[in-house]
């Protein structure tokens, strides 16, 4: 559009005249267009300096908040492509469908089927304990969104962190509704079984310590490689949804599904994965250029040289088959499989 009423901006906006991004693939995606470098840096494009300072001096990124060091932070990419946009989209429907259960369960008398030791000890009391872990990292990764070195590793850390206060929402919400069908649930219980029950005070300790930690990459680290695998699988996988369906309790499983699969992208997505930071760049010192169980080549190299070898077999065992079925031409006209041609078949 031209003329008077032109918008500035029309035009300008096209990924394609964002000439300063390096995209990580051919073309430069709209999660690149809507990440990349809206905070810059003074290494990059900033060389008058910084604009703003800390009351103590300190830039906004500054290299001391790890012990971690790559030469470019701003190389990071998110495989998932998760920005704003995707993101809230995202959560609208499984936030929808979360209401949508307790509505239900509600409206149909489902609370009334709770086994009542599952509903008034476990559920009232350690499910709504294990939402303040929820709450504890997400307070944890806030302090990791705001050292984090570029702006693409603080959106993914924002996803990672708010994933938390989701499902420890979820948690709370499920909780008022077991207070106001089954009433004589006495308020507090999670609380109190949070800071003094003995089931979850190593867990307490690990958060409050990540908490008051001082390095991010630290923080996620934890988070991603330590108690996810270990305590948010033990707890919510194993435990709260598997034995809530032998007590009549279908609302807790739906809720740890809703969180499950974003928890999983996050440890898959992390930082060190491929297209992260983690690979080996020119003049880094000898090691991994990729996490063992990451997808690629990365992780044959991580195998040992027997390992190694028997992992090039199984490849070669699978691709044979499918070689000999390749269609082929008999001569008159006629297609049949390679097997049948050497076997003499047709």
């Amino acid at each position: 559009m031209t003329g008077p009423d032109a918008d500035v901006a029309d035009g300008f906006y096209s990924p394609r005249e964002l000439t300063y991004i390096q995209p990580a693939g051919r073309r430069l995606s709209d999660y690149e267009a809507s990440i990349c470098h809206v905070q810059p840096d003074v290494n990059h494009y900033d060389f008058g300096g910084w604009l703003l300072l800390a009351p103590d001096g300190k830039s906004l990124f500054e290299a001391s908040s790890t012990r971690l060091r790559h030469p470019d932070w701003f190389q990071y990419r998110d495989p998932s492509s998760l920005w704003q946009r995707t993101y809230m989209r995202q959560q609208a429907v499984e936030e929808r469908a979360v209401a949508s259960l307790l509505e239900s369960a509600r409206s149909y008398g489902y609370f009334a089927d709770l086994d009542g030791f599952w509903a008034r000890e476990i559920l009232a009391r350690y499910h709504q304990g294990y939402g303040f872990l929820e709450w504890g990292l997400f307070l944890a990764l806030n302090r990791a969104v705001r050292l984090a070195l570029s702006d693409t590793l603080t959106m993914m850390i924002t996803f990672t962190a708010v994933d938390r206060l989701r499902h420890q929402q979820a948690i709370a919400l499920f909780g008022l509704e077991l207070e106001q069908e089954l009433g004589g649930i006495p308020d507090g219980l999670g609380r109190s079984a949070w800071v003094s029950d003995p089931v979850y005070q190593p867990a307490r300790r690990v958060v409050e310590r990540l908490m008051a930690a001082e390095d991010w990459c630290e923080i996620v680290v934890v988070c991603g490689l330590l108690i996810d695998p270990l305590l948010s699988t033990l707890a919510g996988r194993h435990f709260f949804r598997r034995f809530a369906s032998v007590n009549g309790d279908a609302v807790t499983p739906a809720i740890a599904i809703t969180a499950e699969p974003r928890r999983d992208g996050h440890l898959r997505h992390g930082p060190g994965r491929r297209g992260g930071p983690g690979r080996r760049q020119p003049g880094d010192p000898p090691g991994l250029d990729r996490p063992v169980g990451s997808a690629g080549p990365g992780r044959r190299r991580c195998l040992p040289p027997r390992l190694r070898s028997a992992h090039h077999a199984s490849r070669r065992g699978r691709g044979g088959p499918r070689r000999r079925r390749r269609r082929v031409h008999n001569g008159v006209g006629t297609v049949r499989s390679r097997a049948e041609a050497v076997n003499g078949d047709g």
